[in-house]
């Protein structure tokens, strides 16, 4: 039975394609302690953990930059995060002052940064928050050894479905076969946005539920320039939305 969703749109386009839900691994961590006498262990376990993270932004900028050098600047912005020096220091006391384990205060630190810049009046500040919670997940990631997101190889045509998409999540995606973003939280001017239409790829954030209304696999429709989604499309609407497409299509060839 078709049903019909509402978001922001926030890159224009046309897909039809089935859902792929994106649920990454919980990585924010409860605050876990180590005898006293490791200190130096464990904040040696997080400055190379720093290292490791550097080192896969230094690939992800190079790699960008032969595409897109504006667009590398996000993960120039991220190294910048990585060494910055009130939160290394915070950590830093977290770790040797505290006792608090890398990945809890890793967690910690990130967290609280990230939600001081989210309540920030000023939209364009406040987006800013996705870069801390990005460089936050990157160092957790590599704590816990789980591997690298998968979002950059895909089979077959999907539209992305997450509660958020962080700025590296969007920046490697497979651009051949992801045909639309939807999400349940973002703006207009968050990286993942910016990215999507630099990309040409449709996106429409802020749709409540959206990764508990739409199991994978199912077949969507959405329409970047209303916002609108229509879950298991019927045979009108499917013809609709490829008219639509074919229209759109044609106008930015003819721009």
């Amino acid at each position: 039975m078709e049903e019909r969703l509402q978001g922001n749109p926030v890159s224009e386009g046309i897909a039809y394609a089935k859902s792929y839900i994106y649920i990454p691994g919980t990585l924010t961590k409860a605050p876990g302690f180590f005898p006293k006498g490791q200190e130096e262990e464990k904040y040696r376990e997080f400055r190379e953990t720093c290292e490791k993270a550097d080192g896969e932004l230094v690939t992800l900028y190079n790699g960008m930059c032969k595409e897109d050098p504006d667009k590398a600047k996000i993960f120039s912005a991220h190294r910048e995060l990585l060494q910055d020096e009130e939160i290394l220091d915070e950590i830093r006391e977290t770790i040797c002052e505290e006792n608090m384990n890398p990945d809890s205060a890793v967690s910690k630190v990130y967290t609280e940064f990230a939600e001081l810049l989210a309540g920030v009046e000023d939209p364009l500040i406040a987006e800013r928050a996705a870069d801390l919670r990005d460089v936050r997940d990157r160092l957790l990631r590599i704590l816990s050894g789980q591997e690298t997101s998968k979002l950059s190889s895909f089979s077959e045509d999907v539209i992305l479905v997450a509660h958020d998409l962080l700025p590296s999540d969007t920046a490697t995606m497979d651009r051949k076969h992801i045909k639309g973003i939807l999400t349940e939280i973002g703006g207009v001017n968050s990286h993942s946005a910016i990215l999507a239409r630099s990309y040409g790829i449709p996106a429409i954030l802020g749709v409540p539920n959206v990764t508990e209304k739409i199991p994978t696999d199912t077949m969507l429709a959405m329409d970047g320039l209303t916002g609108e989604i229509f879950v298991t499309p019927g045979e009108e609407c499917i013809r609709d939305i490829r008219e639509k497409q074919t229209s759109f299509f044609r106008k930015k060839e003819a721009e």
